[in-house]
């Protein structure tokens, strides 16, 4: 398969979603999920630059990404505390967050900066699996009748727990199995597919509303 499809297919994903999600702003502006615009804007610029450090100017990116782990999952776990209403599990998300950050830290002293941040990946895809089901548990004993069809975090949920239950095993078995790296890529690529289409769908069925 050509090389350049690889290289784009993801920013294109990227792309169309941040579209989508600025031209349905007005449903959901009054919406903790009114950040969202501007984080996949953050998102599309960070995979641009990840692009042009490593394939046209032939830089080590890995940074690039170790600090958008950094960031990417720390927003998700305050977004998730805004939208939760159990003190309870409002809490353990804040100690998730606190959790995640001082382990990201700490490779980020410990590592070099070069050097791709595997694990502070994999601790927070599997701190945001435990938060997305936190959502989905709330919702399935909310007294309000919702409708989730139209239920803008119900999409981005479901979305960021497809895309972790499938990214916690690839990182961990992709080595152990030593899959190529065409395989990698078509996993990676069918993931973030899966997830900017729940975003995109969300985004696009959203009834206007307000928190």
């Amino acid at each position: 398969m050509n090389p350049i499809f690889y290289l784009f297919i993801i920013p294109f994903f990227e792309l169309l979603c941040l579209i989508i999600s600025w031209y349905s702003f007005n449903k959901y502006s009054l919406t903790n999920e009114r950040f969202f615009p501007y984080f996949l804007t953050y998102v599309f610029l960070n995979e641009l630059l990840g692009i042009l450090l490593s394939f046209i100017l032939g830089v080590d990116n890995n940074w690039i990404y170790n600090i958008y782990f950094f960031i990417s999952f720390n927003f998700y776990f305050y977004w998730y505390y805004k939208i939760i209403n159990s003190r309870i599990l409002k809490n353990i998300i804040l100690l998730f967050s606190v959790s995640f950050s001082l382990v990201a830290l700490y490779f980020f002293v410990s590592l070099k900066w070069d050097y791709y941040h595997e694990f502070t990946f994999i601790f927070g895809a599997i701190l945001t699996i435990f938060v997305t089901t936190f959502h989905f548990y709330e919702l399935l004993n909310n007294n309000k009748v919702i409708v989730v069809n139209n239920n803008l975090s119900f999409w981005i949920s479901t979305g960021l727990l497809m895309f972790n239950l499938g990214m916690v095993p690839l990182m961990f078995f992709s080595k152990i199995f030593n899959a190529s790296n065409e395989v990698r890529i078509l996993i990676l690529i069918s993931l973030n597919f899966i997830l900017y289409a729940c975003y995109s769908i969300g985004f696009i069925l959203c009834k206007p509303t307000k928190d």
